[in-house]
């Protein structure tokens, strides 16, 4: 569901600029960072009072079948990062191998408060930054001894 406006102006507050996108039914914005330029998605779910924040397409693991040694050190590396996370988390779909970032703000039936979305929109721009060398280096085996 989309998030109403009175959470939408409380986005641009923090230095987000939502616009709605209508086939995907989520609001969004660009998201940029040190490590690159991310697509935000924001999403309101009326059943659990959650606001879930989703950056999809982080990056993409090589398919099992082409590298799993690349995978599985990728993976690796993804829940070291994930343990070290206050907010949110990476997720890989082992379809596909997207990486995306996640980040669930609870709200319940409480209005989302300002601090609250500063505090998610910079864990999601800090887990961005931090994780984008470690995953570099995880999927082209710049972190093992040449042999």
């Amino acid at each position: 569901m989309f998030p109403d406006e009175a959470l939408t102006n409380q986005f641009r507050r923090v230095g987000l600029a939502l616009g709605r996108d209508e086939r995907r039914g989520c609001l969004r914005a660009d998201l940029d960072v040190e490590s690159g330029h991310w697509e935000l998605l924001v999403w309101l779910d009326t059943q659990d009072g959650d606001l879930l924040l989703l950056v999809p397409h982080y990056l993409r693991a090589p398919r099992r079948e082409q590298d799993s040694a690349a995978r599985a050190r990728l993976c690796e590396r993804l829940l070291a990062l994930n343990y070290d996370l206050a907010l949110g988390c990476f997720e890989l779909d082992p379809a596909d191998g997207e990486v995306r970032f996640r980040l669930a703000v609870p709200l319940g039936d409480q209005p989302a408060g300002e601090a609250a979305l500063a505090r998610a929109v910079a864990a999601v721009r800090y887990a961005l930054d931090e994780a984008w060398a470690p995953c570099q280096r995880a999927l082209f085996a710049l972190d093992e001894p040449a042999a």
